[in-house]
């Protein structure tokens, strides 16, 4: 996996792009996209961070994600991310029509269930 959080937008773009044609060549693939807001350059809350973000690698993404893999091969791409749902779905991300079709929210862990891991 490469980390392409802080990077330029033409390096998350390239990153993307080689993530998906990388996994159309194998029969069955999972694409995990850690921490959407900051490969994207979102702020947190679903706005622009420091002015503007990654426009054209969101872009890509909703096109990319929305293409099937070639006959006969499975692709699974998953999300992670703090955004609400509401601005996933803003964004084209989640809902009808979007990158991911299922969005779940996940409470976060408390002191105790930390420590039990």
């Amino acid at each position: 996996p490469e980390s392409v959080a802080g990077k330029e937008e033409e390096e998350v773009v390239k990153v993307l792009v080689g993530a998906f044609n990388d996994a159309w060549k194998s029969p069955t693939a999972v694409i995990v996209l850690d921490d959407l807001e900051r490969l994207l350059a979102l702020s947190s809350d679903g706005g622009e961070a420091a002015g503007s973000y990654h426009r054209r690698a969101l872009q890509v993404l909703l096109t990319l994600g929305k293409q099937r893999p070639p006959h006969g091969h499975r692709l699974l791409v998953i999300g992670t991310t703090a955004l609400p749902g509401q601005q996933l779905r803003a964004l084209q991300l989640a809902g009808e029509g979007g990158v991911f079709q299922v969005a779940l929210e996940v409470a976060p862990l408390d002191g105790e269930e930390v420590r039990a891991l």
